[in-house]
């Protein structure tokens, strides 16, 4: 590291850098782990990064990578829907381009003789949105606790998840795309961190929501050996499907582009417009029927695909045949993870969670029989309810939850690595409280970032001795493995005998087997 006029200077694979330091804190934004997106490329596996003629400034967060931005107008939204839409300001803000591909460091020390452990932390947005410059997703507050934090961006929507093996030639349209780029940036820690004072034998991965998706492919990818060492899951949807459904839709959006199968030209000349719209998958969807297999059962238009050579099996068999031995993993969820989509959209609640539980259909059960069953169920295990709050609590468990449990449960049985689980309960007073424990709140307080997330957290004094502590025992987690805090009480690994898991909230406690009633229900589903 060479210091000059206030410029940080590291040497990396691909030349000279300089960055910033501030409040103790070096930060590096923008950095290239891969090549520009231009042409063909925005189609293709990751390719290497281009060496620098000069300098390169990383001083400030580059492009963030093409992404559907519509959104509802705050007049049509409830005062918590306009709380929630706060969070997606910044989208706005960052220029769009084909040299998105750039992750970002935060960093206490830059010597060659420091090993930090390292956190690598996927942001979420369904896989759909959002980008490594989102202001939660800052990591100076939890580097100053002796940890490299790395984020980054990634390819979004089609142009990270339209699968096409086959259909062109070589790895044109090759499937997982975006994975892959996750895949590229821990190749590019590997060989880069210890130029930041990172430990490149001690990288967590963690992902939020579809970052949460992206740590579980990673996991159950056999392309990933030897490259992650821990894992934190946060309410990450297991939402994989076979690569022949992918293929469906992608021959018939091939149709509604223009585009011939094997015509790399025309597909190289798709527009940027067209190729971060997520229109044409839902269009499709709206189709009766089961055309589309596993993808017509479960509308969601970005995801990705097992049965292929990055992810040649679903998430839990992959689990099951060994995929995470030797990798702690710490999993968890918000108590209110399903609200955070029906309050983003104007509609009167009850329609709003129907309407999304109808979107998710294939996951909550393959039948209109079998999903009414559980919705009796539900009822009977949540008499106090209301309909819509019985609704919210089926979409937090089949979207977020009880897969990530059946997959805890798979890890530890193993018990080639520990396994540790957490439920976020603390509720936002923001709005009268209509947040709840929200999905993706747990941000906050894992990054330690309650200053920057006031929208969404309210009276940040009163919340920040659980950040701290929930912080703390991350921490200790990426550092060594176990979990642990001095405000919190001690935290026991997970098994499917006790199922003992860390609740956060205002008084945080360990409980056995948490909402048995409701986890139940799930025993039959896969």
């Amino acid at each position: 590291m060479i210091k000059q006029e206030n410029k940080f200077r590291v040497k990396i694979s691909q030349g000279i850098i300089y960055g910033m330091k501030e409040n103790g804190i070096y930060t590096f934004k923008g950095i290239p782990y891969a090549a520009p997106l231009n042409g063909i490329n925005r189609w293709m596996p990751p390719k290497p990064p281009i060496p620098f003629k000069e300098e390169f400034d990383a001083t400030k967060y580059g492009e963030i990578c093409p992404q559907y931005t519509a959104t509802v107008p705050g007049w049509l939204l409830p005062k918590a829907g306009k709380a929630l839409m706060v969070m997606m300001d910044d989208v706005y803000k960052h220029s769009q381009g084909e040299n998105c591909l750039n992750l970002n460091i935060w960093t206490s020390e830059i010597s060659l003789n420091t090993s930090l452990p390292v956190i690598v932390f996927i942001h979420g947005g369904g896989l759909s949105l959002g980008s490594g410059a989102d202001p939660y997703f800052d990591g100076a507050n939890i580097s100053k606790q002796g940890v490299v934090f790395v984020n980054f961006n990634y390819r979004l929507g089609m142009m990270g998840f339209l699968s096409g093996d086959g259909l062109f030639k070589e790895d044109i349209l090759a499937s997982n795309r975006g994975f892959m780029d996750a895949l590229a940036v821990l190749k590019w820690v590997k060989e880069n961190i210890s130029q930041f004072g990172g430990d490149a034998n001690n990288v967590t991965i963690a992902g939020q929501s579809g970052g949460g998706t992206a740590v579980w492919a990673l996991l159950a990818s056999p392309k990933s050996k030897g490259l992650i060492h821990k894992a934190i899951v946060m309410s990450g949807p297991i939402n994989m499907v076979p690569i022949e459904d992918e293929l469906k839709v992608t021959k018939d959006v091939l149709k509604k582009l223009k585009v011939p199968l094997g015509d790399e030209v025309a597909l190289a000349n798709v527009s940027a417009k067209k190729a971060k719209s997520p229109l044409l998958q839902t269009q499709l969807f709206s189709k009766f029927g089961d055309a589309y297999g596993e993808m017509s059962r479960t509308k969601l238009p970005t995801t990705g695909a097992y049965g292929t050579e990055f992810l040649p099996d679903d998430i839990l068999e992959a689990l099951e045949k060994g995929a995470s031995n030797n990798i702690d993993i710490l999993i968890g969820s918000c108590k209110n993870d399903g609200r955070v989509g029906y309050l983003a959209i104007p509609f009167p609640n009850y329609i709003g969670i129907r309407l999304l539980n109808y979107m998710i259909a294939g996951m909550i059960a393959p039948t209109k029989r079998e999903r009414k069953e559980i919705v009796k169920k539900y009822k009977k295990a949540m008499p106090d309810s209301s309909c819509t709050l019985v609704q919210e609590q089926i979409q937090t468990d089949a979207l977020y939850r009880i897969r990530a449990l059946k997959a805890a449960e798979i890890h530890s049985r193993h018990k080639k690595g520990k396994t540790y689980v957490y439920q976020f309960n603390w509720e936002s007073p923001v709005v009268d409280g209509k947040l709840g424990a929200i999905h993706a709140l747990d941000v906050a307080f894992v990054l330690d970032n309650l200053k920057i997330s006031e929208p969404l957290v309210g009276n940040i004094s009163s919340a920040q001795p659980l950040a701290i502590g929930v912080s703390q025992a991350i921490v200790s987690f990426v550092k060594t493995g176990t979990p642990t805090s001095t405000s919190l009480p001690a935290w026991p690994e997970y098994n499917e005998t006790t199922r003992q898991t860390m609740v956060f909230d205002k008084v945080s406690k360990i409980v056995t087997d948490l909402d048995r009633d409701i986890r139940k229900i799930w025993e039959t589903r896969k």
